[in-house]
Parts: structure tokens; C-alpha cells; sequence
């Protein structure tokens, strides 16, 4: 914010030093009454209906799942590599023990396949904490819920001593008041 100028308090955009779109041209600044009521009354048309809330709280659990799903299909995936690469270690040693390979060679296919096993490990170990932080994501999205779940008739109870607001009973008395600091 700029402070207070003869049109009011204002904020300054910082559009016009970075980028320059003829279709939308801005004169450096706006007014913080503007822009406040405007965000003010969004949040207040979004809070009014806990549903639209509600419904993405549900695509972001469920893109969750799905991210979960996936990722627990390659961790299943690079475990299966990770026995492949057993294998093929224990058919080389049986090569060498049977002289098919000399030792040069069991060191060469040995070094290759734990280069593919480091590999393998630490591909694992990003899915895993890709696994955990997805699981903390999915913490958040049922806090959220349980959240709204409280919410919805706490909105409904704001919406009802907003729309009395000139009768000042004492179950409304604060909601009326912060309706009205956001008014101002």
C-alpha cells in the first residue's frame, strides 16, 4: 500500500513495470476500497455457499487418490525391477561358478546392475515421500472437511443476523459486528 493520496488509499500494481498488455491497461495503482470490496464480497458469495467449498475439497481428494494409486503402482513396479535385478545377479554368479563368464565379466554385469539398483533405490525413495505427503495432503483435505462441516451452519447463522441487522439480539450481536467491519 502507498498511503494516503488526494484519491484515498491506494494499491500499487506492480503490472506496469512487469509486463505490458494493451487490452488491459492499468494506471499503476487502485483503489484499496475497490479491491477490498471486491475481494470482500467474493469471499463472502463463496462462504455463502459451502458447497462449491465442499465439491473442491472432494476433486482435490480425489485427485489425491488417484496421485496415491499411481504411485503406489511404480513403488510396485520398482520393487519388481529391484527382484529382477536379484535374479539376474544370482544367474550371473551361477555363469561364473559354472566358468560360462570370467570374473572381469561377473564384476562388469555385478557393477551394472547395482548402478540400476541405485537407481531403483532412489526412485523409491522419492515415490515414498511423494507416498507421505500425499498422506499429509489427505490429513488436511478431512480437517478441511470437518471444517466445513462446522462451518455451514455458522455461515447460515451469519447469514441470518446479517439479513437483521438493525434487530441487535445478543446471539447476533457479534456477527453483525464483523459483517459490519467487513462492510466498512
Amino acid at each position: 500500500m502507498t498511503g494516503e493520496a488526494p484519491h484515498g488509499v491506494r494499491y500499487r500494481c506492480s503490472s506496469r513495470t512487469t509486463f505490458t498488455e494493451p487490452s488491459k491497461p492499468c494506471k499503476g495503482y487502485v483503489s484499496a476500497n475497490n479491491a477490498e470490496g471486491r475481494v470482500w464480497e467474493t469471499i463472502e458469495q463463496v462462504l455463502q455457499r459451502p458447497k462449491i467449498i465442499a465439491g473442491e475439497v472432494g476433486r482435490q481428494q480425489a485427485g489425491a487418490e488417484e496421485q496415491r494409486a499411481e504411485i503406489l503402482r511404480e513403488i510396485s513396479l520398482s520393487e519388481d525391477t529391484m527382484a529382477k535385478c536379484d535374479r539376474e545377479e544370482q544367474r550371473w554368479a551361477q555363469a561364473y561358478v559354472a566358468e560360462v563368464i570370467n570374473l572381469a565379466e561377473l564384476k562388469g554385469y555385478r557393477s551394472e546392475i547395482a548402478t540400476r539398483r541405485h537407481s531403483l533405490l532412489a526412485q523409491r525413495h522419492g515415490l515414498q515421500t511423494d507416498l507421505e505427503n500425499i498422506g499429509h495432503a489427505l490429513e488436511h483435505v478431512e480437517a478441511l472437511r470437518g471444517v466445513l462441516r462446522a462451518w455451514t451452519p455458522a455461515v447460515a447463522n451469519f447469514r441470518s443476523c446479517r439479513e437483521t441487522a438493525s434487530v441487535r439480539g445478543p446471539e447476533c450481536s457479534d456477527h453483525v459486528d464483523a459483517w459490519a467491519a467487513l462492510d466498512d
